[in-house]
């Protein structure tokens, strides 16, 4: 469905007086043209705008290009040019009579409206069916999630832009002015995310009219929880009326973390005070005035323009600074704050962890966990980073499968080249591990060389621990984010994880840990020499040796199963049970 209209109709006919009849019928000369050639019929005339419909989203967009063109063109009465916007949507509106009717065909007016004089808009919608059959030399633009008038929930619209007609235009005609700034300095346009988007935007207008919100985004690291957050903000400081960014991060510091580090960082030299001392005895008295006093200072910013919060990385907050989080969403009551943390799984362990999850009772707490982008969103991703002479399909299927749904991740393997380790990744993986105890890493290193994870019985067998400290070493693993639980056993939380990790082991380490593996299996006792262990063929051959790792030779063809491992062991060998995640099958 297409409507259009003149923008500025009423200051144009004072300007070209009785001139302003031969624009209008030019313009309807010029449409009714390129309707026509593009098979769209006509619903609606009433005055200078058009209801039109088409078959298909493409025909659709095939007929706005060629109509902008044409109106671009015309030798306008006065040299004055008609500037006409134009909205598209697609729907199943309901047959009325000689036309339509239906929430869709109002849909496709409000994107319509908030349109400028010779831009064409277009909803979610219309860019699934449109997208792929774009005409030669256009494309669309991002303009991100906007509340149209007396639509319920937000719309994301795009642009069209196509060689030869302007590109630029002022931000959006939205109602709350929801609209989508242009991404932040150095930032790329956001990618999927859609919903959780929808969410932040939704909370951000309960937060205008009044209503206090929190907002606690959780996920794994590089999953995209600052970029999210960045958006929001994007969007918040575009809005009427432009809300005010405050913005603070936590340290990663080792030992003591420094009180009330992120409120510091983000309210600056308004609240000094935080870090005075009071002098007073009485601390739990103290510490509420100082509570008190960060939600006045709020209220006090927020009583004049709406005021968003963000809170990075509350995982390595101290405590007094999720205290006073958690203070601040049960007092705020009708202020115009919105807090927004974010955290990050692998870290919601212990305290943390249940201070999240009695933080997320309260009824003005939301909570949005980032999961992985699929795969067509992550194609898009990085098709823009690969260079263009090295960006063939199979070098991007290539990434996207290596980043298992991981932005950061695949941003990173764009950038490194096919065969390379990104550094950045391998940093922190082996920052993480740096930070296991001996035996944790020992059962870190033991899953290493077995192909989609280990069962926990097949490792008690090959980690020489008791089980009581083998119980507490995997969970260790597990807390730092390096292992998952799958089945009755562990995998690698990601691939790459354990491909930097892998490569980290000495030749001679590798093949220990292969041979210990090897004798778990068999139920031999683990040799001491360092001779080129051989691994035993059967079942532990494919349970191990399925991925390019260079484990020593493999037995004889002609040995028989039965000669390597007993039916017992083979039981053993198997990998975790239940599905595995895609990426613990990868091979490093």
């Amino acid at each position: 469905m297409l409507f259009s209209d003149i923008e500025g109709s009423t200051a144009l006919l004072r300007r070209l007086g009785d001139s302003y009849a031969d624009a209008l019928s030019a313009q309807r000369t010029l449409l009714r043209a390129a309707f026509t050639d593009c098979g769209g019929q006509e619903m609606g005339t009433e005055g200078d705008s058009f209801f039109v419909v088409f078959g298909s989203a493409a025909d659709a967009v095939r007929c706005c290009v060629a109509a902008q063109r044409a109106l671009s063109g015309h030798d306008w009465p006065g040299g004055i040019p008609v500037r006409v916007r134009m909205g598209l949507h697609s729907g199943e509106p309901v047959r009325h009579e000689d036309g339509y009717v239906g929430l869709d065909v109002h849909r496709a007016a409000r994107i319509a409206a908030v349109a400028h004089g010779g831009q064409v808009v277009l909803s979610e919608a219309t860019r699934q069916l449109a997208g792929p059959r774009l005409p030669a030399g256009a494309s669309l633009r991002d303009l991100g999630l906007h509340r149209l008038k007396d639509i319920e929930t937000p719309e994301h619209i795009y642009q069209l832009v196509a060689s030869g007609l302007p590109e630029r235009f002022p931000p959006l005609k939205s109602t709350l002015a929801e609209a989508a700034a242009p991404a932040a300095a150095g930032a790329a346009p956001i990618v999927g995310r859609v919903a959780e988007r929808k969410a932040l935007l939704a909370a951000y207008a309960r937060v205008v009219a009044g209503h206090p919100q929190v907002m606690l985004i959780t996920g794994v690291a590089g999953i995209g929880k600052t970029r999210l957050v960045e958006e929001l903000c994007a969007q918040a400081e575009a809005a009427a009326g432009g809300a005010r960014v405050l913005l603070g991060e936590s340290a990663p510091l080792a030992g003591a973390t420094l009180a009330y580090g992120p409120f510091v960082a983000a309210l600056r030299d308004q609240a000094g005070w935080l870090l005075a001392d009071g002098g007073t005895p009485d601390m739990l008295s103290a510490r509420h005035r100082l509570f008190v006093r960060v939600l006045e200072l709020l209220a006090g910013l927020a009583s004049r323009s709406p005021v968003v919060l963000v809170l990075e990385d509350l995982h390595w907050a101290d405590d007094s600074s999720r205290e006073l989080l958690a203070f601040l969403a049960v007092r705020l009551r009708d202020e115009r704050v919105m807090l927004v943390g974010t955290l990050r799984d692998e870290e919601l362990v212990g305290s943390i962890g249940q201070w999240l999850a009695e933080l997320e009772r309260r009824p003005q707490v939301t909570r949005l966990r980032l999961g992985r982008l699929a795969d067509g969103e992550i194609a898009e991703l990085v098709t823009g980073l690969i260079p263009a002479d090295a960006a063939s399909a199979d070098r991007v299927a290539a990434v996207v499968g290596a980043a298992d749904g991981n932005p950061l991740y695949a941003k990173e393997l764009a950038h490194a080249g096919p065969q390379a380790l990104p550094a950045s990744i391998t940093d922190a993986v082996l920052a993480k591990a740096a930070r296991l105890t001996a035996q944790a890493r020992v059962v870190v290193d033991q899953v290493c060389v077995a192909d989609g994870g280990m069962s926990h019985e097949l490792l008690a067998a090959a980690v020489p621990l008791p089980q009581k400290r083998l119980l507490a070493s995997a969970r260790r693993a597990v807390a730092s984010g390096l292992l998952v639980p799958v089945g009755d056993g562990y995998a690698f939380s990601h691939a790459l994880i354990r491909q930097v990790l892998y490569a980290q082991l000495l030749p001679g380490e590798r093949r220990h840990l292969h041979h210990r593996n090897g004798s778990a299996v068999t139920g031999s006792t683990p040799a001491t020499s360092t001779r080129p262990s051989t691994p035993p063929c059967g079942p532990w051959r494919c349970c191990l040796m399925a991925h390019p790792l260079p484990c020593g030779p493999v037995c004889s063809p002609r040995s028989p199963p039965d000669a390597c491992c007993s039916a017992t062991s083979a039981a053993r060998c198997r990998s975790p049970s239940g599905p595995l995640p895609r990426h613990s099958r990868l091979a490093p």
